[in-house]
C-alpha cells in the first residue's frame, strides 16, 4: 500500500471518529469563558468597593453637614478614621490608603472646584471643613488594585482610581 493512500485512510477514520470532540470544543471555548468569568468577578469587586466608599464617605460627611465635626475641632485623620469605620474590609490599611479632598467656599456653590487629576497622585490632603452655611465639596479617593494580575496588564495599569464626591451646604450651627 502506498504511503499517500495509507495517510488518506487514517485521516478518513479520524474524521468519522467522534471521540474527543467534547474535549476539543471545551479547549476552544474554555479560555473565553474563564476570561469572561474573571472579568465579571473583577468588575463586581470594583463596584462593591465603590459602593462601600460612597456609603462610608456619605456617613462621615453627615457630621460635617450638621457642624459637629467643625465644633469638636477634628482633623483629617479623624475624618479618615470615620470613613474607614464605614468600610467593611475591602480597603486594606484603610487610613493610609484613602485620600481626602475637602474645600469650602462661602455661600456661592459656583466657586467650588473638585480636586485636579494630579491631586490623586499622593499629594498631601486639602482639608477645609468650612463653617456654617458654607457650600462644601468633599472627595474621597482610593486606588483600587486589580486582584487578577493579567487583567491589570489588559487595562494598562495596576489599579483604577475610585473617587466618591459629595457636594453639600453645611447647616447653620452655632
Amino acid at each position: 500500500m502506498a504511503p499517500g493512500r495509507q495517510l488518506c485512510g487514517m485521516l478518513g477514520r479520524l474524521r468519522r471518529d467522534g471521540r474527543g470532540a467534547a474535549m476539543l470544543e471545551f479547549a476552544l471555548v474554555a479560555p473565553l469563558f474563564f476570561l469572561l468569568l474573571f472579568m465579571i468577578v473583577e468588575e463586581s469587586l470594583f463596584v462593591f468597593t465603590q459602593s462601600q466608599l460612597d456609603n462610608a464617605a456619605r456617613g462621615a460627611a453627615r457630621s460635617m453637614l450638621i457642624g459637629t465635626f467643625q465644633t469638636s475641632g477634628k482633623g483629617l485623620s479623624d475624618f479618615q478614621n470615620a470613613v474607614c469605620g464605614g468600610i467593611v474590609g475591602m480597603i486594606p490599611s484603610c487610613g493610609s490608603n484613602i485620600q481626602v479632598y475637602a474645600d469650602a467656599d462661602g455661600v456661592d456653590p459656583s466657586n467650588l472646584a473638585v480636586a485636579s487629576s494630579s491631586y490623586w497622585n499622593g499629594a498631601s490632603g486639602t482639608f477645609n471643613v468650612g463653617g456654617p452655611s458654607q457650600y462644601m465639596v468633599l472627595q474621597v479617593g482610593y486606588q483600587f488594585p486589580y486582584f487578577i494580575p493579567w487583567f491589570a496588564k489588559i487595562t494598562g495599569g495596576g489599579s483604577a482610581l475610585i473617587v466618591s464626591t459629595l457636594v453639600f451646604q453645611v447647616e447653620p450651627y452655632r
